[in-house]
């Protein structure tokens, strides 16, 4: 998971129980002969006023609170209320938390991870995990954890926690406690109709946005114009291990190409994949798009009208004008709705023009050369395929299918970009 401090004018993550936790509507459940698939939908904080942390409400043994969807990441933990929500510099502040009492099934591990720029520790405890009254696992271990380090990381009320679904490659509690995370534990007790997740995400201020729905166990519906198509989850090296070894660790998958406004850029060389692959990980929990700076830079010099670039960065550009970008995986190429080129709440005036921010800047750490969240994923159905039950016996394997029209969304985009200027 990665978070950009910078972003809102340029901000970055729990929930506060006196707003609410989220605005989210009413869950629905399906279940199938064959084994389970269990449907729920996805949205985003009431007190949020753009579309980047994608949310989904989590019971943890009666206690309700909104997490992140975060596919960059292996763990599930929640705050707890040992962790100070009325200091600003807190990772917690705002925070709706866990509240420990006596019943609480804490267990002797500790846990710790990074967050943004800031440190989780915890403990670990065990909870019934359910999602819209139904019971999903009767027991998973979640850690309960204090922040430290860093502030606003849980967007200042917007959520209460992270869902983790990358591989357990990455999880933290399965390193240090052997403790499988959420998706390997359903696996593990064969649950599920098929061995996979899929994600849409809703579009704000877009009347025309689908309904966002985290899928577990099946593949939601697909408009009958669009297919998916698969590549296998690409290795990179696990720093857990002395010397490094090459592991599937992130729903990681190459990137073949970038066209802006019709004008197609050439990735360079990856640095992270032996084989010379630009790599993207695909990360819901990030909340822009993430290029190496010779893509940064190609990336903003294709944008048409004025711009204000601030070099490694950030890209304003002429709210006016519609930006096209896509992305080219499997041999096809995934439009993204220029909408979604608008920082919501970052806009203003310049010389006589209305400059908006886009969610776009350098990353030059590792994980993948490119980091692509929810500004693509709002775009196109992604299918998180395990293949097996043993959910590394074999290569995890990533799956696309393109919801956006290109010349559909450019058409009626100066309709409705002002909606998004909140």
């Amino acid at each position: 998971m990665v978070r950009n401090h910078a972003l809102s004018s340029c901000a970055t993550l729990l929930a506060a129980a006196a707003i609410g936790a989220s605005a989210l509507p009413s869950y629905s459940l399906d279940e199938i002969a064959s084994g389970n698939v269990f449907s729920f939908p996805v949205g985003y904080s009431n007190i949020a006023k753009d579309d980047f942390y994608p949310i989904v409400n989590v019971t943890f043994d009666g206690q309700t609170l909104p997490v992140l969807l975060d596919t960059g990441s292996g763990d599930l933990f929640v705050a707890s209320d040992r962790c100070n929500v009325v200091d600003v510099q807190s990772g917690c502040y705002l925070a709706q938390t866990y509240k420990i009492t006596k019943s609480t099934k804490l267990l002797n591990e500790t846990f710790g991870t990074v967050v943004g720029l800031g440190t989780v520790s915890g403990t670990d405890s065990f909870q019934k995990v359910s999602v819209g009254g139904k019971t999903i696992l009767n027991q998973l271990a979640v850690p309960l954890v204090n922040f430290s380090g860093s502030a606003g990381e849980f967007q200042d009320g917007q959520f209460s926690g992270i869902w983790g679904l990358n591989t357990r490659n990455v999880s933290r509690n399965w390193y240090f406690n052997q403790r499988l995370p959420f998706m390997d534990t359903l696996l593990a007790q064969g649950k599920l109709a098929k061995p996979l997740f899929s994600l849409t995400f809703p579009r704000r201020y877009d009347p025309d946005s689908i309904k966002g729905s985290l899928t577990i166990g099946g593949i939601e519906n697909i408009p009958a114009a669009s297919k998916v198509t698969y590549s296998d989850m690409i290795d990179t090296l696990n720093y857990n291990y002395d010397p490094p070894v090459l592991a599937p660790q992130g729903w990681t998958v190459q990137i073949q190409a970038i066209r802006v406004n019709g004008k197609t850029i050439p990735v360079s060389k990856g640095d992270l994949d032996p084989a010379g692959r630009y790599l993207s990980l695909i990360d819901s929990g990030s909340s822009r798009l993430l290029f190496r700076r010779p893509e940064f830079e190609k990336i903003a010099a294709a944008f048409t009208g004025k711009t204000v670039i601030n070099p490694d960065q950030d890209i304003y550009f002429d709210c006016s004008i519609p930006q096209l970008i896509e992305l080219k995986y499997h041999d096809t190429w995934f439009p993204i709705d220029p909408l979604d080129m608008i920082v919501s709440d970052d806009h203003g005036i310049v010389n006589g023009t209305e400059l908006c921010h886009a969610p776009i800047s350098t990353w030059d750490r590792t994980f993948g050369d490119s980091i692509i969240g929810p500004t693509f994923l709002k775009n196109a159905v992604s299918v998180f395929d395990y293949v097996g039950n043993d959910a590394l016996a074999q290569q995890p394997r990533l799956g696309l299918a393109p919801l956006t029209d290109a010349a559909a969304a450019v058409k009626r985009y100066s309709s409705l970009y002002q909606q998004r200027l909140v």
